[in-house]
């Protein structure tokens, strides 16, 4: 059958009609729940997030192309560096390592750093939750604070959820460190003489990451503990000294010093591998037994969530982006990498979105975790 030329010209209008028809008007605008922003769309970070390498430092936050960080604004401005507890600890000193970075990266800015110690960390974290959301306060505090959320200690007044996540600094192993004036050489010497007498151990409260961790190590191992609270900063050290207590848990970072000075001793680490200077110290995870995994693995929050950052919620994000930007910079600056080295505290960081979701991911634990956490801390945060 011979083609008729009206059969093209048919075909040609009813497939402009059907282009035409298919386009949306240029000026329709786009719902909100249909396009969120880049910083609500990055995908959860895995746990390679957590034990990035130093050089993780430079490269871009989750939020960095959403907004411009606001430098400006920062110059001539006092930027607080709040620290949940006293001064001469592991926290206490992160934060005066880093900030002349941080001040460094924020042009014209002054970065004080201020301790407010008390109840585990939980005045300082109220302090900074409640401050003027403008950027110009920050804190740090132990990431046992989450487990306090979850269970509902006394005296909270923020939720972890809510803060403005900047960064976090370290990913380091928790360990029991004991005085060698104790007759303990090896972790089964302490779990074996503690059946019969309890192992005191210092802490800086009942919320605090110290005493948390020894409860689960508790739980999980047998070793029977009797906890002392009180203790900020490096009182726990000379609290050993003084013969108070026989030993405390805490980053091993915080405790080297004290072992290198010949006055303690580490029986045990947590973490996901051996420090390199403990190679004959046992992980938790070598001797648990298989039962106990899960509470075992619940303590390793605080190894891989060290050092945590954080400011006020409702932070603008172009200050908030200046902020993460500043620490980013200050991780990777080369005088900070050989402060840090010389502090010997080690430096593994990560910033904004990615913290923020890992510690959403510590507070989202299973139903079971839930009952171990409220059943054997519950009762000892809440006072009872």
């Amino acid at each position: 059958m011979q083609d008729h030329p009206h059969r093209y010209i048919l075909l040609g209008v009813a497939l402009i009609a059907l282009l035409l028809g298919g386009c949306a008007p240029a000026a329709t605008p786009v719902p909100p729940t249909q396009a969120p922003p880049a910083a609500t769309q990055a995908p959860a970070p895995t746990t390679a997030a957590v034990a990035a390498p130093t050089t993780a430092a430079t490269a871009a936050p989750t939020t960095a192309a959403a907004v411009q960080p606001d430098l400006a604004f920062f110059n001539g401005k006092t930027v607080t560096y709040i620290v949940a507890t006293s001064t001469g600890g592991g926290y206490d000193t992160y934060a005066r390592t880093i900030a002349p970075y941080v001040q460094k990266y924020l042009p014209g800015s002054t970065v004080i750093v201020k301790n407010v110690p008390g109840a585990g960390h939980i005045i300082g974290a109220n302090e900074d939750y409640a401050a003027k959301p403008d950027g110009l306060t920050i804190a740090t505090f132990n990431t046992a604070l989450i487990y306090s959320q979850i269970v509902g200690a006394p005296g909270i007044q923020f939720d972890l959820t809510k803060f403005t996540w900047i960064a976090k600094l370290s990913s380091d192993n928790r360990a029991l460190l004991v005085s060698t004036k104790t007759p303990f050489q090896t972790f089964d010497d302490a779990l074996k003489a503690s059946q019969t007498t309890p192992i005191v151990l210092s802490s800086a409260g009942v919320s605090s990451a110290s005493n948390i961790d020894a409860l689960l190590l508790q739980q999980a191992t047998g070793l029977k503990v009797k906890m002392i609270s009180g203790y900020s900063g490096n009182e726990s050290d000379l609290a050993i000294l003084r013969g108070e207590v026989q030993g405390e848990m805490g980053s091993y970072s915080s405790l080297a010093p004290f072992v290198s000075s010949g006055d303690g001793r580490i029986l045990l680490q947590i973490g996901m591998k051996k420090d390199p200077t403990l190679p004959n110290v046992p992980l938790l995870s070598d001797i648990v037994a298989p039962d106990k995994k899960a509470i075992a693995d619940l303590i390793l929050t605080d190894a891989s969530l060290g050092r945590l950052v954080a400011a006020p919620p409702g932070v603008p994000d172009a200050r908030r982006q200046a902020l993460i930007q500043a620490f980013q910079k200050a991780t990777a600056d080369p005088d900070f990498l050989a402060a840090a080295k010389k502090e010997k505290i080690p430096i593994d960081p990560a910033f904004g979105d990615d913290v923020g979701n890992l510690v959403k991911s510590a507070l989202n634990q299973s139903p079971s975790d839930l009952t171990i956490l409220k059943s054997i801390l519950g009762p000892a945060l809440k006072g009872k």
